[in-house]
């Protein structure tokens, strides 16, 4: 995750990557086998089958993504204490509840937040699936470095700092496909 001291001075590039809804068993094995690598390195293939059938239990149970089950320590938590948490679909479900379903992609999505709520937002930002390669490159020419930001991450997740110099123009090409 990118600490800055001075947020409404922080550039963002939404990428527009996905959401747990729209992930493929290989992103949910992905993720899977990074938390597991960094909470327990060198687990036991058993031990590893067994957290994986509690990460998807959980997530049937309380909506508790992969990065919820690990970020809240569920496979240190029983089922009292994992009903304390605000996971992934029980934020959703507050959303929803709270602002009304047409209302709710507002919140739920980053663009569109963006979009809303730009006149108080002092930075600026760029949806990277709707932006044209010149709007990118006339962002890059205002912004030398700026923050890349995944369209549907939460937690600090795949949040990356770009800095055009280090990176080369390859880079633009690259985002703007």
């Amino acid at each position: 995750m990118v600490n800055d001291k001075n947020l409404h001075e922080r550039n963002i590039v939404n990428s527009g990557r996905f959401t747990p809804a729209k992930n493929s068993i290989k992103d949910i094995v992905k993720e899977f086998n990074f938390w597991c690598g960094k909470v327990y390195p060198g687990i036991k293939k058993t031990k590893k089958l067994a957290l994986a059938f509690d990460v998807f239990k959980e997530y049937c149970v309380s909506g508790a993504w992969v990065n919820n089950y690990f970020y809240y320590e569920f496979y240190n938590k029983d089922r009292t204490e994992r009903n304390k948490y605000l996971t992934w679909r029980k934020a959703i479900r507050l959303i929803i509840e709270t602002n009304g379903r047409k209302a709710s992609s507002m919140f739920i999505e980053k663009n569109t937040f963006n979009i809303t709520f730009s006149n108080y937002i002092k930075r600026d930002w760029l949806f990277m699936k709707d932006a044209t390669e010149d709007e990118f490159i006339e962002f890059c020419s205002k912004h030398e470095t700026f923050i890349q930001k995944p369209q549907d991450e939460r937690n600090g997740n795949g949040v990356i700092k770009v800095s055009i110099n280090s990176t080369g123009g390859g880079y633009l090409s690259i985002l703007c496909r």
